[in-house]
C-alpha cells in the first residue's frame, strides 16, 4: 500500500513539474511545442516615452510547429502569413517571423509574450 501510495505522488509530482513548464517557457525547444495553435491578444504595450496599453481586440496568432509557420488574424481575416524561426542569443528566445525583425519570445504565467521592445519598443501579450 505504502509503495502504491508512493508511486502515485511521483506521478502526481512529474505532472505538476510537466504543467509548469507549459506555464512558463523561455527556451527554444521548449517554446517549439509550447507556442501550438492559436493565441489572442490580451493586451499591446507601445511606443517610448508616450507608453499606451491597449487592451483586447480582435488580433491573434496562430503558429502550426509542424511547418514552423504562422498566420496573424484581425478578427477572421488572414492579415499576414509566414514561416517562423526560433533562435537563442543574450536576451533570451528570439523568435523572426518573416522579414521582420526578431523579437524576444516566451511564456510567462500562460501568457505569450512578443516583445519588439527592443528594436520598436512594442510588446505583444497573447493568451489562448
Amino acid at each position: 500500500m505504502k509503495q502504491i501510495f508512493l508511486g502515485i505522488m511521483i506521478l502526481l509530482s512529474f505532472l505538476i513539474i510537466q504543467c509548469a513548464a507549459i506555464n512558463n517557457a523561455t527556451e527554444p525547444a521548449q517554446l517549439q511545442s509550447a507556442i501550438k495553435g492559436k493565441w489572442n491578444i490580451e493586451y499591446e504595450e507601445c511606443c517610448g516615452r508616450t507608453n499606451t496599453v491597449t487592451y483586447g481586440g480582435s488580433q491573434a496568432i496562430h503558429f502550426n510547429i509542424k511547418n514552423q509557420t504562422y498566420r496573424i488574424y484581425h478578427g477572421s481575416e488572414i492579415q499576414k502569413s509566414g514561416n517562423y524561426s526560433l533562435s537563442a542569443d543574450e536576451k533570451g528566445t528570439m523568435i523572426q517571423l518573416e522579414d521582420r525583425f526578431p523579437a524576444i519570445l516566451r511564456i510567462t504565467d500562460g501568457l505569450l509574450y512578443i516583445d519588439w521592445s527592443y528594436m520598436d519598443l512594442k510588446r505583444e501579450v497573447y493568451k489562448r
